[in-house]
């Protein structure tokens, strides 16, 4: 039986590559906070790990990002 990842795994590895596609873009926090129009502090918690996402706030900051939605959740 494949095991799953925990709840809190998965919120870490979204957050890590939010962080990595943000630095990749030469973006700030607060900068892809305001692009993606999410509160700022909401985005420092989904980029450290500390909160879960809703799709409609990953497919805003994917787009203002200019990364593929589902790069965020694809496994590799």
């Amino acid at each position: 039986m494949l095991r799953q990842p925990t709840q809190k795994q998965v919120q870490r590895e979204i957050g890590r590559r939010l962080k990595a596609a943000r630095l990749t873009a030469g973006m700030t926090q607060q900068g892809v906070a305001e692009a993606a129009e999410v509160d700022y502090k909401r985005y420092q918690d989904l980029e450290g790990g500390r909160v879960n996402p809703t799709v409609k706030t990953l497919l805003r900051l994917a787009g203002a990002l200019g990364i593929d939605f589902w790069s965020l959740l694809q496994n590799g």
